[in-house]
């Protein structure tokens, strides 16, 4: 069933792919939590706090990590001072969907 979810929160993007997240800021834990099947968003949980961009560069470093690409290769597009947010990856779709699938456990 994830791997269908996944599909509703991502989406090419140029030569790369977009994913729509919603993101809980000064939690206690991070990480990639499941997909929203209500609002099509991923769901993820960092710990910091949106002051001075801190929460984005989280953010930004956390799918660098997860997708094993540059920080430069992760962009947010839409939403920089909401939770709902569009995050752009210079990754194939397919890739960037198979490393989410894994994280989410779904492979």
């Amino acid at each position: 069933m994830g791997a269908v979810l996944i599909d509703k929160v991502i989406r090419r993007a140029g030569n790369g792919a977009a994913v729509d997240i919603v993101v809980s800021v000064g939690a206690k834990n991070r990480g990639i939590t499941g997909v929203d099947p209500w609002r099509s968003r991923l769901c993820l949980r960092i710990t910091e706090k949106p002051v001075q961009g801190r929460a984005n560069t989280a953010i930004i470093r956390m799918f660098s990590k997860i997708l094993g690409v540059s920080e430069k290769d992760v962009r947010i597009t839409a939403g920089k001072k909401s939770t709902l947010k569009t995050v752009e990856i210079d990754l194939d779709l397919e890739d960037v969907k198979a490393c989410l699938n894994r994280v989410l456990g779904e492979d």
